[in-house]
């Protein structure tokens, strides 16, 4: 009789493994659910595809950009709409990838995000491939492939402009190629070169893919394969050096912009702190997370049945790590250097999230169907030893064994729901929309693109708004310290700011910055909206690009049959502020600004004018010339603002003008507010 410890042994290697009957039976069967769980995969892409907006991740935003600049012939060190290097925040692997789309249309935004819902089915089978070459039973690989195919995080990546999918796809490819270089008793061959151009474009593809490669060339190092290690780190290395010369060319850091501006912020509570932090958070949150989120619309968050899945959820690092540790008890590859390098690289990044693993996320689910393989299988072991002892084994087994394999059931239970989910958000919900947002809108009709704007969302706004844009203000605005927001304004010198929620964490990007701009003399909030709570801020006066504006309307209280609403914020600290609320006089609500003396007017802009209670007809916007005569400069047939007929209004003009004037027609006869009334000028 074999010991416990023995059997537990036995089924640990039964457990990846595929028995000859395994191997014969079924092959078509096999396939065609292989090619069954591809087409759930692409499926939840789409379904998903609603709740994620193109410019809702910053990122996506630049690659577009970049593909546009490949597409019209334009070289590494050319420099971006956004006023960057190419170069300078991300290498232009994917970009080139996005370039023929581009060639027929720099505004194909669904075919952009059409290649990450094919490549979601590519990576499918491939992933079906590498494990069932890898000895993994037919059973397991389909479980795989299930969890894959229904995963949040994945569902989510497969159908956004970003680079995630393509660079899972080649690293099977890369995983292939190295597997077969390694066995090739000769240095120099095909499978070789393929490993070696695909690491190259790995890191071209993700910078973060430069920890993988890391991890091929060590795991050679420790074979003892020093010429090919040498080799791949060479070949691969050689292949990026364009990017990096092109960063000393054009002057960026040889990190990037992006990444040497996050990292130099992200070890001010102290480099260990920040590792041990990452390091947790991988365990507790971002592993669970993106494995089996247990803690997410729709599922419940109170009783019972939350305790359960918080239970359950705790098991998912635990697992991995069982499923990595038998994984390369048997197989001692590749995998079992590269992932740990990588992560361990990815504890100095500055935030640690399911982005982190999305990368190796096929190889991550299958660890943890592996792990939970292993523990059942050693679990029935141990109930057949007390069964064989007369232990009572007898009554486990009936009793308590159907629960232990009803366990990994609740994947499936758990994630089905969340079908359709972006992972960022709650179910039904979904991310912000910043290319048919008002708050764009009029910053495209503002300016000439080179007039500069602030703003965390560079690339998004760039490519939405024509203008260049920077972010310096908000990076130092972590501090809140009036002085550092003064000076990264001050190195920007913007002539706008844009505010506003676009990310998946609520509030505006910056508080502090949004707080310290509506307090500014020489920033006039020019619209704010409930989209996104996004505001737009036009800066004037001495210092600014506008040395010469005046807030005409600031030089005057404006006058009518007149009351106060107090404006919400739109984040902490935020002053709001008050406005006229106009009551109507036989049906028209009134509001005059006279500054008292012929001054030129350059721009005239009205945020929003609206009755509470409805009943808004019409809204005019007149300027008195010298003749004293009024003239119409915007208007609209309703209520102006969010649910308008027009989100604002906005119109250039060059006149002479004594005062503004701001006439709403109603035919209820109730209060009228208007916010942001401004006539810019000299």
């Amino acid at each position: 009789m074999a010991s416990t410890a023995e059997s537990a042994r036995s089924g640990a290697d039964a457990a990846p493994s595929s028995s000859p009957a395994d191997r014969r039976g079924g092959p078509a069967v096999v396939a065609g659910l292989v090619v069954a769980c591809a087409v759930l995969a692409v499926v939840h892409a789409r379904v998903t595809w609603p709740h994620y907006h193109v410019g809702s991740f910053d990122d996506d935003a630049a690659y577009v950009q970049v593909a546009r600049a490949l597409a019209h012939g334009h070289g590494l060190t050319s420099t971006l709409p956004a006023g960057v290097p190419m170069v300078a925040s991300y290498p232009p692997g994917y970009a080139a990838l996005l370039t023929p789309i581009a060639l027929v249309s720099g505004s194909a935004y669904a075919a952009f995000r059409g290649l990450s819902v094919g490549l979601a089915g590519v990576l499918v089978v491939l992933v079906a491939w590498y494990l069932r070459r890898r000895g993994m039973a037919a059973p397991l690989v389909l479980a795989v492939l299930l969890h894959l195919a229904v995963n949040p995080v994945l569902g989510t990546f497969s159908m956004m402009i970003m680079a995630e999918l393509p660079f899972m796809v080649l690293l099977v490819g890369v995983l292939f190629a190295i597997d077969r270089w390694a066995r090739s008793p000769f240095l120099w061959t095909w499978a070789g070169a393929a490993a070696i151009a695909g690491s190259g474009a790995l890191v071209w593809l993700k910078e973060a893919g430069a920890g993988l490669v890391i991890g091929f060339v060590l795991w050679l190092l420790l074979r003892r394969d020093t010429r090919r290690a040498v080799v791949l780190a060479a070949g691969s290395f050689a292949l990026f050096v364009p990017v990096l010369v092109a960063r000393v060319v054009a002057g960026v850091n040889l990190l990037g912009s992006r990444y040497a501006n996050e990292f130099g912020t992200a070890f001010r509570g102290g480099a260990v702190h920040v590792v041990l932090h990452a390091l947790s958070t991988y365990i507790n949150f971002a592993v669970p997370q993106a494995v089996v989120p247990t803690s997410v619309s729709p599922l419940p968050i109170f009783g019972w049945a939350s305790v359960t899945l918080d239970i359950f959820g705790t098991l998912t690092t635990p697992l991995v790590v069982i499923g990595f540790a038998v994984w390369c008890a048997r197989h001692r590859d590749v995998l079992c250097v590269a992932v740990p390098v990588y992560l361990l690289t990815t504890l100095v990044f500055p935030f640690t999230n399911e982005r982190r693993l999305i990368l190796v996320l096929p190889f991550v689910l299958a660890w943890y169907v592996l792990g939970w393989a292993w523990v059942l299988t050693w679990a029935r072991s141990r109930w057949r030893a007390r069964a064989a002892a007369g232990g009572g084994g007898r009554a486990l087994r009936l009793g308590a064994w159907p629960v232990v394999w009803a366990l990994p059931l609740l994947v499936p239970v758990i994630l089905l729901p969340q079908f359709g989910r972006d992972y960022l958000y709650d179910l039904g919900h979904g991310s912000s929309q910043p290319r048919s947002a008002p708050y764009t809108r009029l910053l495209a009709q503002l300016g000439a693109p080179k007039d500069l704007v602030e703003t965390d969302y560079v690339w998004t706004t760039s490519l939405f708004t024509g203008h260049r844009a920077a972010p310096g203000a908000f990076y130092l605005a972590r501090s809140c310290a009036p002085e550092d927001l003064a000076r990264g304004l001050a190195h920007d010198r913007p002539a706008f700011l844009l505010s506003g929620a676009f990310a998946s964490i609520p509030g505006p990007g910056s508080p502090c910055l949004l707080a310290y701009a509506a307090t500014l003399p020489s920033a006039v909030r020019l619209y704010r909206t409930a989209f996104d709570d996004a505001s737009v801020f036009e800066f004037i006066g001495p210092g600014t690009p506008h040395p010469s504006l005046v807030d005409l309307t600031g030089l005057a209280q404006p006058a009518g049959h007149l009351g106060i609403f107090q404006a919400l914020p739109q984040g902490v600290g935020d002053p709001g502020g008050p406005y006229p609320s106009v009551t109507p006089d036989d049906g028209t609500a009134v509001a005059t600004w006279d500054w008292g003396s012929l001054r030129h007017v350059s721009q005239v802009t009205l945020g929003q004018a609206f009755a509470p209670e409805g009943g808004v007809v019409s809204v005019t916007v007149s300027l008195r010339g010298p003749d004293g005569a009024w003239r119409t400069v915007a208007s609209a047939p309703g209520t102006v603002g969010d649910g308008g007929v027009v989100p604002y209004l906005l119109q250039p003009v060059s006149a002479t003008a004594s005062a503004l004037r701001v006439e709403v027609r109603s035919s209820t006869g109730k209060p009228v507010d208007l916010l942001d009334t401004h006539a810019l000028g000299t």
